[in-house]
């Protein structure tokens, strides 16, 4: 009896963690998350990016661009093809304030591209709540060459810089 207590209590508290954690659309608050897709081929990562967005039509720039933030600012969730979650390359999303003029330049000119491949055929569109759309696809990160690029540029310390 005791145990149904604490999991219906477990259960009414649920959603009030997960409410917390949102961010809110109506308020411009981009929501999206990168979780592996399979096996890439050496150096690259294939991830599948879920995009939360106010329009329908969401062009492949914005869906790159985030995986590339997800890729250096959040992580990869565990999915297919993989049970681990894979870290942040800039280590947090702190990073991204410390190394601001680097990054502000890096999305502006568009270098981004050069790190990630669309896979065409992989984008879905469905309406999601509240008058927003979900856009779920698939895209290869060259995860080892955009590590190089960023030791390279002093953005984050090399694997083999020690402690």
């Amino acid at each position: 009896m005791r145990k149904i207590i604490i999991l219906l209590l477990l259960a009414m508290c649920m959603p009030f963690a997960l409410l917390a954690q949102r961010t809110d659309i109506s308020k411009g608050d981009i929501m999206y998350g990168l979780e592996a897709a399979g096996v890439g081929a050496q150096g690259t990562a294939l991830v599948k990016l879920e995009y939360i967005s106010k329009q329908r039509k969401i062009p492949v720039q914005v869906l790159q661009e985030y995986a590339v933030r997800g890729v250096l600012f959040k992580g990869i969730a565990a999915g297919e093809g993989s049970n681990t979650t894979q870290k942040p390359l800039c280590g947090s999303a702190s990073a991204e304030q410390s190394h601001q003029a680097y990054f502000d330049k890096f999305f502006e000119d568009e270098t981004y591209k050069s790190y990630v491949q669309f896979v065409e055929g992989s984008l879905k569109v469905v309406a999601y709540r509240n008058k927003n759309y979900k856009a779920t696809a698939n895209l290869v990160i060259m995860k080892d060459q955009l590590r190089k690029d960023l030791e390279a540029a002093g953005v984050i310390k090399g694997l083999g810089s020690g402690f």
